[in-house]
């Protein structure tokens, strides 16, 4: 871990989703700093929410990084990167927040300036909590990714090795729930928590709800479970066969309840229609009342549970893999829903990871801090239905005119 520098004033953002972007406003609020810069690509972001971000005046300066044709892309950012954007890599003694390690142009940039600034991982949702393993495995998981891609990928990387993440570049960890990250970690870096108040994140999710164009509805209204979809398909991780012929027989096992889709938030429109084509055919399959084509599914999860969280705070919250989601409502707004983890059902036979059991320690982990609901992880179908069948005994008061969701 390299020393850290000097302080710095000024705070540099480099969001790759949507939800670093709310996470990056949250840390806007809790650092206070005298100038704040966030960096936006137009390759992940629209250009309208882009300027949007820009009339609303709540950043000091906003850098657009634009998006070129494919062959000036690469020109642009793998060969003549420093000319292109030399504001960015002329950087010095700033903070610059990052997120994730899976971002190419993030990467080259904290290997080109990192010597002249603070470099601060913050959460990327469920990473680094688990641990730093996946660096080295995340690829490895991937067996049904693409060939093209692959070989796309091994190119970059040897067009360009500082394309390639390096955890010895990262000076601190910037992170909202320390107490989840496992003991090495927090032994190898210095960890500063983000503290907000119930007052503060108010403020930046009414902020949000405005940058989002969020009107509200009632589209959680009576929804038992909302289903968070992981698209492990699209990843690589599994054939889609395999995920639609499973995704049946955990259907099966809720039968007569209303279960809201909440699907990624792609920004290629043949995903989304390919995911919905799913859900749809799904719905042919199952008695469960599947809500898909719902305008609420455009949002960030975090913005929904925010303005509908009289809806939503008694729901079961379920994905095939451990989701970011599961654990924001907790993490943001201090609310605990019960949590079905079907990780166990889905990844069964992929390969044997070090960071696949550091996922079912940090669930453990996450657990222990859960006063009021429960982390479950079935490990067969039937369990699904008897975890079910628990909530829905206890929770009754959620639709007293509905009584106990029928699973039998």
């Amino acid at each position: 871990m390299p020393g850290l520098r000097k302080e710095s004033e000024t705070y540099v953002y480099y969001p790759t989703t949507h939800y670093h972007v709310m996470v990056s406003s949250l840390l806007r609020e809790n650092n206070k700093a005298d100038r704040t810069t966030i960096i936006l690509d137009e390759t992940i972001f629209p250009k309208s929410f882009i300027n949007k971000v820009c009339d609303q005046k709540h950043w000091g300066h906003v850098y657009v990084i634009k998006k070129h044709p494919r062959p000036l892309h690469v020109f642009y950012r793998h060969l003549v990167y420093g000319l292109k954007y030399g504001e960015l890599f002329g950087m010095k003694n700033v903070n610059l927040v990052f997120f994730t390690f899976g971002n190419d142009f993030t990467n080259l940039l904290i290997n080109s300036i990192y010597e002249q600034n603070n470099v601060i991982l913050g959460e990327d949702g469920l990473f680094p909590y688990y641990n730093f393993d996946i660096l080295t495995e995340y690829y490895k998981a991937l067996i049904n990714e693409p060939l093209l891609r692959k070989m796309e990928r091994s190119i970059m990387y040897k067009l360009n090795p500082k394309t390639r993440f390096d955890a010895r570049r990262i000076n601190r960890l910037l992170l909202f729930n320390p107490e989840w990250l496992p003991p090495e970690v927090g032994r190898e870096y210095e960890i500063e928590r983000a503290a907000i108040d119930w007052e503060t994140t108010q403020k930046v999710f009414e902020e949000l709800s405005r940058l989002y164009d969020y009107q509200g509805g009632n589209g959680f209204r009576d929804i038992d479970v909302v289903y968070f979809d992981s698209d492990l398909s699209h990843t690589g991780i599994t054939t889609e066969r395999r995920e639609f012929d499973l995704s049946r027989k955990i259907l099966e096992q809720l039968r007569g309840m209303r279960i809201f889709i909440k699907l990624k938030p792609y920004a290629d429109a043949r995903i989304n229609a390919r995911r919905k084509e799913f859900y749809g055919a799904l719905q042919e399959k199952t008695s469960c009342e599947l809500v898909v084509e719902n305008l609420e599914s455009i949002y960030p999860w975090e913005i929904l549970w925010y303005n509908n969280r009289h809806f939503l705070k008694d729901v079961i919250l379920m994905s095939p893999s451990f989701s970011t989601a599961f654990i924001t409502p907790k993490k943001f707004f201090g609310s605990e829903n019960d949590i079905v983890c079907l990780k166990d059902i889905f990844l069964g036979g992929m390969p044997k990871l070090k960071s696949n059991s550091a996922i079912g320690e940090l669930v453990e982990r996450i657990g222990r801090t859960y006063v009021h609901k429960t982390i479950y992880t079935p490990e067969t179908f039937t369990d699904i239905q008897d975890i079910v069948r628990s909530i829905g005994s206890k929770a009754t008061h959620r639709h007293p005119d509905r009584g106990v969701p029928d699973v039998r």
